[in-house]
């Protein structure tokens, strides 16, 4: 029974520095938020560019599946 009392006793002990450890961290950034405040970065949608070898699926280039025709070309041996 003693260990089990001493387990106990340590467990509510790790238990309540937890909960105070919460509330500085909350109190904390509550603080830090209001002297420090974030600068918005412009974060324009760019459309996505082809690499060299292509490695991108030209599904995401053509998200309505309206693909272009292309270019036509005659063959050689003809």
């Amino acid at each position: 029974m003693s260990l089990e009392s001493e387990l106990s006793k340590k467990l509510e002990i790790t238990e309540n520095a937890k909960e105070e450890n919460d509330e500085e961290e909350e109190g904390s950034k509550a603080e830090t938020s209001t002297t420090n405040k974030k600068k918005n970065k412009n974060k324009s949608k760019k459309k996505p560019q082809q690499t060299d070898p292509p490695t991108i699926p030209i599904v995401k280039f053509f998200p309505s599946g309206d693909f272009p025709e292309g270019e036509i070309q005659q063959y050689k041996d003809e």
